[in-house]
């Protein structure tokens, strides 16, 4: 059953119920709403203007709120928040990364630090003023780095199952090792002449099958990561499968899989930029099979140590 659209107080939303009655957002194959992102600043990627995919809702008064998705993902990924959060007074606005969903497929240097600063640029461009800032999985590292650059923008800080680099300052966290991936990518950027082609072929081979294998697994995939699989339904698995049938997918991904080698900033070190007085909210689905505990432990380690104001919530 359709919400009526009055109930988001954005007349561009439609709202239905699942089969257990939730409210959700409906899927939109051409997307929602798009901001032009021109990059400027140092951890700026090149080019642009970028017509960047987002969704609102909520009443414009509200206190704002910005989504940011994980790997892989979408705005579309918060379906089921968007319409909760907006239906208690909350403004809400979830921001498709570049490269990932209705965003552009671009070919560039990604890391934390570009997405960092495309999240505060909306922020100020779009948003228009300080924000509680919610992220998962690489999208809460790409808060974290935010709000670790710009905290002015940032009121509070929501991480759920936060991804990134950690170093080796708490214990049961280890740092990621280099993929072979990883180290041939390195090799072709740093080589020159026939070796560099020769390294950037097999980098590409490597990065075509698993964006190859991805895709063939996206059901898959979504089952693994989500305990409750009724919630992996045709509308889901449709908006990770279109952005990936776009004819830049596999070039884009190409590059979007480097981002954690090109990212320079560690968990750590974000959180030691953070001023004290920002709380922060450690939400941790302890089911992940690949954001483990250990790391939510250790984050709220660290926040001790720096006399953080972190609530964990497993």
């Amino acid at each position: 059953t359709n919400w009526t659209a009055a109930e988001t107080s954005d007349a561009e939303l439609e709202l239905e119920r699942d089969k257990d009655g939730r409210p959700r957002l409906c899927y939109r194959p051409e997307g929602w709403k798009s901001w032009s992102w021109r990059p400027e600043g140092s951890s700026a990627p090149p080019g642009g203007p970028f017509e960047c995919s987002y969704i609102v809702a909520g009443p414009e008064a509200g206190q704002p709120v910005v989504l940011v998705h994980g790997f892989g993902a979408s705005s579309y990924h918060w379906r089921y928040q968007i319409p909760v959060l907006a239906e208690q007074g909350f403004r809400v606005y979830a921001l498709c990364l570049l490269g990932f969903g209705w965003s552009p497929r671009v070919i560039i240097r990604y890391s934390a630090e570009v997405w960092a600063s495309q999240v505060n640029a909306f922020i100020r461009e779009v948003v228009g003023g300080p924000v509680v800032l919610a992220g998962n999985s690489i999208g809460a590292f790409n808060s974290l780095v935010a709000a670790a650059t710009e905290p002015k923008f940032c009121k509070g800080l929501v991480l759920l199952n936060a991804a990134g680099r950690f170093e080796e300052r708490q214990s049961g966290v280890e740092p990621a090792k280099k993929t072979v991936g990883d180290t041939v990518a390195e090799a072709a950027e740093t080589s020159q002449g026939p070796l560099q082609w020769l390294l950037g072929t097999i980098a590409r081979a490597i990065a075509t099958f698993a964006f190859v294998n991805t895709k063939l697994r996206i059901k898959q995939i979504l089952e693994q990561v989500y305990v409750n699989n009724s919630q992996v339904d045709d509308e889901l698995e449709a908006s990770i499968r279109a952005p990936a049938d776009h004819p830049l997918a596999l070039d884009t991904f190409g590059e979007v899989i480097q981002a954690g080698r090109r990212t320079d900033i560690t968990v750590f070190e974000a959180l030691d930029r953070l001023p004290t007085s920002l709380p922060i909210l450690l939400l941790w689905g302890m089911s992940d099979p690949w954001m483990r505990p250990a790391r939510a432990e250790a984050i709220i380690a660290e926040c001790s140590q720096r006399g953080l104001n972190c609530t964990f919530r497993p």
